[in-house]
């Protein structure tokens, strides 16, 4: 994952230029996502799994959108 570590070891990532972005962290069994503006807040927890299934999708709606008409 390209991005910037922050305290903590949380990961944004390197184009986020404002503070209303998601930040990830990552150990051997899962992945976790927080609101970089809400660091004492709520966080969302995934297997390792299910955030690979996650990114694919995500990396191929993206994929799909830069494809010209």
């Amino acid at each position: 994952m390209v991005g910037v570590v922050r305290p903590g070891g949380w990961r944004r990532s390197s184009k986020c230029e404002s503070a209303g972005c998601v930040e990830v962290w990552r150990d051997a069994s899962s992945v976790q996502v927080r609101n970089s503006t809400d660091e004492d807040g709520p966080v969302l927890r995934f297997e390792v799994a299910a955030w690979a299934v996650f990114v694919r999708g995500v990396e191929a709606l993206s994929a799909e959108r830069q494809t010209p008409a």
